[in-house]
């Protein structure tokens, strides 16, 4: 299904940027009061949860929960009964925010297994500096609006947060190159892990549920379910200069990405043994 920020709603926080000891950036996760009047927020997460189910394809009513964690574990439900009803024993929510919400899933999805798919830090800054120029002219959207040092920090703090789960169980890692380069393999291996159907479904019935182009216009190509080679813009968007400065600022991918190849090789000759 498209991204939900589902756990957000559940647990807003806001981050605030920070020098970490080994002197990177940084994001410290703060705990976020709404100050809006109780019927004010049971009506909006009515409305949201309502959409949402629309958006799957599985219209339903909800009840204006006093509590959101009461209406996200009826949303829950409602997912579990909709993937059930289509032959289906998962559904698979992809919000990248939520790397920072795994506590909270874990609490109310106790099963809930995670994909962590990497990609280096100089695509992913330049991707968000893209896209927020592509969005300039929405004035309605917040989405990739954060400053060129808040990129690096977000890449820096969820790739710490990604390392300290390395070789947990139900979490399973993927480079986003080797996805690309090896696409029939890796969706086996996610299949496996995830415990998916093999069943065949049309893209076109995918589609709608991939990705909510209205309102997330610089996901389009994930609709097509195929996966692509990006394009290499950090290049071409960043002069020399800043190029040196980002790069001195992100973490370092190469150990990163050692990690998660290692990992992966062992996982695969374990399963052979």
């Amino acid at each position: 299904m498209p991204e939900t920020a589902l756990f957000e709603k559940l647990a807003p926080r806001y981050f605030r940027r920070t020098i970490e000891a080994d002197g990177s950036l940084g994001l410290k996760l703060v705990e976020m009061h709404v100050p809006w009047p109780a019927e004010t927020r049971m009506a909006e997460t009515k409305h949201y949860l309502e959409s949402l189910s629309a958006q799957i394809g599985a219209p339903r009513k909800f009840p204006a929960y006093t509590l959101n964690e009461k209406a996200i574990l009826a949303f829950l439900r409602h997912l579990d009964r909709t993937a059930l009803r289509r032959g289906d024993g998962t559904w698979i929510e992809k919000t990248p925010n939520h790397t920072f919400y795994i506590d909270t899933i874990l609490r109310l999805v106790p099963d809930a297994k995670f994909i962590h798919l990497i990609r280096p830090g100089e695509d992913v800054v330049a991707s968000c500096i893209q896209a927020s120029l592509e969005s300039a002219r929405q004035p309605e959207s917040w989405a990739f609006q954060q400053s060129l040092p808040w990129h690096v920090a977000y890449w820096n703090t969820a790739m710490r947060i990604h390392l300290s789960h390395i070789g947990q169980d139900r979490h399973f890692f993927l480079l986003y190159e080797d996805l690309i380069a090896e696409h029939k393999r890796s969706l086996r291996e996610i299949r496996d892990f995830a415990g998916l159907s093999t069943k065949r479904v049309r893209r076109a019935d995918l589609a709608p549920l991939a990705a909510d182009i209205a309102s997330m216009p610089w996901q389009s190509s994930a609709r097509s379910g195929v996966p692509r080679a990006p394009e290499r813009r950090f290049e071409s968007l960043f002069g020399t200069e800043l190029q040196a400065w980002i790069r001195s600022n992100l973490l370092a991918y190469d150990p990163i990405a050692s990690a998660c190849r290692s990992l992966r090789k062992t996982t695969v000759s374990a399963k052979r043994r």
